[in-house]
């Protein structure tokens, strides 16, 4: 641990078989690590498409609460529409009467006759523009009833929408379910292979990367001048790590310098 090579024999089977088995542990924990981060993932995927079909559900609600307010409209207009029909043909029959009134006065020819007539031609007129105006108004209400339509299509359309976007996000949290399940059942069997959870494979995968950094350092250290020094300040720390790999617990108390 001193910057030195490897010094196995990887030319024999033992020196082979050693090398192969720490390559297979180091896989091993790095699969257990990315089963940990792919269910932490999965975990919170889960999550945003429950929090999303949430979300999805009280849109549907208001359009739902939209189109409550949509029938309601056209119930007024229907009502809207009988009155205006019902105020036309009032309007049309007094229109009518006017008109006979205007004749009989003519036929009088006096002058109650001649009044008569001046006030059947002004209520002939008078109704004459309320018909006018009903059916100004009953061309508004056919626009707004048409803006209506329009908008209940355009929600009607929006629900669907909303209802498949709801079905499959069910879908997608159904297989992400099955997915968690089979990332779990394989956790468990790397845990029972390799004996490690994924906190530990994670660090056992960062402690040989850290390791393999340091390898490469000593690589470059080895044409130091200065090799007594550099042992001098390294051993503590080799010494402290010879000794865990060794099984012996390093001292809690120990600062990592040389006694």
């Amino acid at each position: 641990m001193t910057g030195q090579p490897d010094d196995r024999d990887v030319s024999n089977p033992m020196g082979q078989s050693e090398v192969a088995a720490e390559a297979i542990l180091l896989s091993a924990a790095k699969l257990v690590e990315l089963q940990a981060n792919a269910a932490r993932d999965i975990d919170s995927a889960k999550i945003r498409c429950q929090a999303t079909a949430s979300a999805v559900t009280r849109q549907r609600s208001q359009f739902e609460s939209v189109q409550d307010v949509s029938r309601r409209l056209d119930a007024r207009l229907r009502d809207a529409r009988n009155a205006m029909s019902v105020l036309t043909d009032t309007l049309e029959r007094i229109k009518l009467v006017a008109l006979n009134a205007g004749l009989e006065g003519a036929r009088i020819g006096d002058a109650a006759g001649t009044a008569l007539v001046s006030v059947a031609d002004e209520v002939r007129e008078i109704a004459g523009q309320g018909i006018e105006l009903v059916g100004h108004q009953k061309t508004s209400f056919d626009q707004l009833d048409f803006e209506r339509s329009r908008l209940g299509e355009i929600v009607d359309a929006a629900r669907t929408q909303l209802d498949q976007v709801v079905e499959q996000l069910r879908e997608t949290t159904s297989a992400q379910s099955e997915v968690q399940l089979s990332l779990t059942t394989l956790g468990e069997v790397l845990q029972s292979v390799t004996g490690l959870d994924g906190e530990t494979a994670r660090n056992v995968t960062r402690a040989a990367e850290h390791a393999q950094a340091l390898v490469e350092v000593l690589k470059d250290l080895q044409t130091s001048r200065n090799r007594q020094v550099i042992r001098s300040a390294l051993s503590p720390t080799f010494e402290s790590l010879l000794s865990w790999l060794a099984g012996a617990a390093p001292d809690p108390n120990a600062d990592g310098r040389p006694t």
